[in-house]
């Protein structure tokens, strides 16, 4: 895990047979707190511009390491 969307979200695809760096269709990639594992958790979920939850994911735990 780099911190970095769009080269997380890719690898993360490319681990359960997906091309590219986009999610699939209502869902994204959040960067679990032990800042090595990802899990696809619904978009309404998890943007807070939706309804979702702000929150410090491990995306932030890696880039501020």
């Amino acid at each position: 895990m780099t911190g970095n969307n769009t080269t997380d979200f890719r690898n993360a695809n490319m681990a359960i047979g997906r091309k590219g760096s986009k999610p699939p269709k209502g869902y994204t990639w959040h960067h679990m707190e032990d800042g090595k594992s990802m899990i696809l958790v619904r978009r309404d979920i998890h943007d807070c511009t939706t309804g979702g939850f702000a929150h410090t994911g491990g995306a932030s735990v890696v880039r501020n390491k």
